[in-house]
């Protein structure tokens, strides 16, 4: 059924075993379901019957409906309410009240809302003659899909396919905004350098959303043509971010406007993107890294040393001249801007890379995450890898907190998992924590590395605060056994 609500109660034959009555509707046809309680054979039975239509002229497909005493009131994607009689299965009339199509109804005393698919609310009176007339109309982003009274009968909680959740007032329709989300698969998350109440997020549907975590409110929101791959927060907290059109775009983080725009930054996706006060740093999926001037924009280097779309780009976090990457190619690759060369370099044997991070004390060695292949951590003066944790599953995004002792990653089962590694001889397992009902694609550390940022194709965002304290034994896929080479 695309429709489905209960009518009335009917409890005049039985009072005991009262008679019920739903409707529903498979598009183009509505039905009137009755239960009825049989005394021979103790149980209820179902009817259905079929609302008699005009002959010719009325052909609708039924989005959503509301039942109020004998009457039922259908929306309609042509943007009319069809409205039938339950008890003698009828069809009354139609009223033309959108152009886009009727996505939600409600009823309230005598007033009807309509959520539109061209946005607007509208609270419509139903007069004792039949006479219909818009009180009062808003217009809200997005389709309006859901309408629901609150319990005190003074406000409409409304929800759009926009991701956004309004709480609106029943007499007049002012509105403020309970909650937004994203609605498309969240790509990147990113906390800056050091403000631990504010993160943006990027989505494949090209929304930028800048929130504020004391009450998870979206300070500040903008979109492109384009899907969102990478985003980074330099240390002014000015917002970059990385797209599948090549460009790379700087945002404003008090007005969200667009300050520039780099087109053609690659020839494909701006897979990673990196900014601080010295430069701002790329990847693409040209296989190219660049590095560009932070005031001007303007293109500073190239660095070639893949051959596989690039996935992280991050400077050194004790030698910001270094430049590290990695990528689908199973490199990792070190460049020196001084030099303007590569510098260094390993290689994993099997599968591809798709995330890195560095360690913040020990020999500062890079950590990687893929698919086919360990968690690995990697000394610049070791060809092999110097330690590993093992993991049978993709392993999409990681990162070690802030302070060097944690570090975090997600993975394809809905996952993410913190392993403590402040003894270079022995890892800790710390906790497992599952929130998302499909892979994670990226997650954070907040600066103050209380809090843990993950995101996913699921379209959630979600928060995670962190203790620090062992809370769990490692699960049973995951190895006990923490491998570490000797240097």
């Amino acid at each position: 059924f695309n429709l489905i609500g209960w009518g009335p109660i009917v409890s005049q034959k039985n009072d005991r075993h009262p008679t019920y009555v739903f409707v529903g509707s498979n598009g183009r046809e509505v039905f009137i379901n009755t239960f009825e309680f049989d005394i021979g054979s103790m149980q209820y039975f179902m009817r259905q019957d079929k609302c008699q239509l005009p002959s010719t002229g009325l052909v609708r497909q039924y989005n959503c409906s509301t039942i109020k005493e004998d009457l039922l009131y259908a929306g309609t994607q042509g943007g009319e309410i069809a409205i039938f009689n339950i008890f003698s299965k009828i069809y009354k009339g139609t009223v033309p009240v959108s152009s886009h199509g009727i996505w939600s109804l409600l009823t309230h005393g005598d007033s009807i809302f309509v959520g539109g698919g061209d946005g607007k609310v509208k609270k419509i009176s139903v007069g004792v003659g039949g006479g219909w007339s818009v009180d009062s109309e808003v217009q809200l982003d997005g389709k309006v899909m859901s309408l629901t009274l609150s319990l005190d009968k003074k406000e409409v909680l409304c929800g759009t396919n926009a991701g956004t959740i309004f709480r609106l007032l029943a007499s007049d329709l002012s509105y403020m905004i309970h909650s937004e989300s994203h609605v498309s698969a969240i790509t990147d998350i990113n906390f800056g350098f050091s403000h631990n109440d504010k993160f943006a997020t990027l989505d494949q549907a090209g929304w930028v959303k800048l929130w504020d975590s004391n009450d998870y409110s979206v300070s500040f929101k903008a979109q492109a043509k384009a899907e969102g791959c990478s985003i980074a927060i330099a240390d002014d907290f000015t917002i970059f971010t990385g797209w599948s059109d090549g460009f790379i775009r700087c945002y404003d983080p008090q007005s969200g406007a667009l300050l520039w725009h780099l087109p053609n930054a690659h020839r494909g996706k701006v897979t990673t993107v990196y900014a601080d006060m010295n430069y701002i740093l790329s990847g693409g999926e040209d296989c190219q890294v660049r590095v560009w001037t932070r005031q001007t924009h303007q293109l500073l280097l190239q660095l070639s040393g893949h051959s596989k779309p690039i996935t992280k780009v991050l400077p050194d976090y004790t030698q910001p001249h270094l430049i590290h990457s990695c990528g689908m190619d199973k490199m990792i690759t070190t460049f020196d801007l001084k030099q303007e060369k590569k510098v260094n370099g390993h290689m994993i044997k099997n599968g591809v890379l798709y995330d890195m991070s560095q360690r913040k004390d020990n020999e500062y060695e890079l950590v990687t995450c893929g698919q086919g292949s360990p968690i690995y951590f990697w000394d610049c003066d070791e060809v092999e890898p110097v330690a590993l944790i093992e993991y049978p599953y993709k392993v999409s995004t990681i990162q070690v907190s802030p302070k060097g002792k944690y570090i975090a990653f997600g993975t394809e089962t809905n996952e993410i998992f913190i392993y403590d590694i402040s003894d270079p001889n022995k890892f800790g397992f710390v906790a497992r924590g599952i929130g998302h009902s499909g892979p994670v694609l990226k997650l954070k550390w907040s600066p103050d590395e209380k809090q843990i940022m993950s995101v996913s194709v699921d379209s959630t965002l979600c928060i995670w605060n962190f203790y620090g304290q062992i809370i769990s034994e490692p699960i049973q896929f995951v190895q006990q056994q923490v491998s570490i080479q000797d240097k």
